[in-house]
């Protein structure tokens, strides 16, 4: 048996300490003993936040005017800017249709991306666009 509200404060002494947090029966008995009412604006405020949450999911990426774009392949661990060979700067960020990081090692083929290129000429940050993305036109600079 574990006693976690139990802790040695003098030598040879002891006190039990009583956790600061509820315990999951706890929290059950509170909000059993809570009205009707309350417990439903609880439920209804957490449905309007994961509403919310949800309609921010499917707004646009926020992908800098500057980025143009491109069309990019991954050959051999090697990428190409529109046929052009082109390095990939310390750091490089490459993100998929759904904003997450990628691993430039772990892309193959060609993708429409927009792209960002640092002053020494070198790949920088890049998207991969959706089709919805691919078919809106470029942003003006």
């Amino acid at each position: 048996m574990i006693y976690k509200d139990f802790a040695l404060t003098l030598k040879g002494r002891s006190k039990i300490i009583r956790s600061p947090f509820m315990s999951i029966s706890g929290v059950a008995g509170l909000i059993l003993r809570l009205p009707s009412s309350f417990v439903a604006a609880i439920l209804a405020a957490g449905l309007v936040a994961f509403g919310v949450a949800d309609a921010e999911a499917a707004s646009p990426r926020p992908i800098p005017d500057a980025a143009r774009k491109a069309r990019v392949s991954f050959v051999g661990g090697a990428a190409y800017l529109g046929g052009d060979p082109i390095r990939l700067s310390p750091g490089a960020q490459v993100r998929d249709e759904n904003n997450r990081i990628v691993l430039p090692s772990h892309l193959r083929g060609e993708y429409r991306m927009r792209v960002l290129v640092d002053a020494n000429g070198q790949l920088h940050r890049a998207w991969i666009l959706t089709p919805d993305e691919i078919a809106a036109p470029e942003p003006k600079r």
